[in-house]
């Protein structure tokens, strides 16, 4: 492999040399959340896709591990974790209405006798 200098190899690629070591920069730089990233997608999957962001945000206080809400949704979206939400069955039946339209009946009759 042949060596060449900086300065011709940036010409090439038409870069500047602040954008270069800007980036030489920035891929040798740590992740600043990456232990709470693997915990977020440790807590999502042990319960099923079911948790959002405000159930794992508790979770997370309940393992003492301090995090906004936001910055759990970001790091979610990031992973792309999102909450399975289950769809509700529609009912029709409203429960015992009929007791109180019957009870309401009686009333009406009673007070009127």
């Amino acid at each position: 492999m042949q060596d060449f200098r900086l300065a011709l190899l940036l010409e090439d690629a038409q870069l500047h040399r602040a954008a270069y070591h800007y980036q030489l920069k920035k891929m040798a730089a740590v992740e600043k959340y990456e232990a709470e990233k693997a915990e977020i997608s440790i807590i999502y999957h042990e319960n099923e896709g079911r948790y959002g962001y405000r159930r794992i945000t508790a979770e997370l206080y309940n393992r003492n591990i301090n995090l906004n809400y936001k910055t759990v949704q970001r790091l979610m979206k990031v992973r792309d974790l999102t909450c399975c939400i289950r769809t509700k069955k529609y009912h029709s039946d409203k429960g015992n209405s009929w007791r109180k339209s019957t009870r309401r009946t009686q009333e009406k009759t009673v007070s009127v006798a």
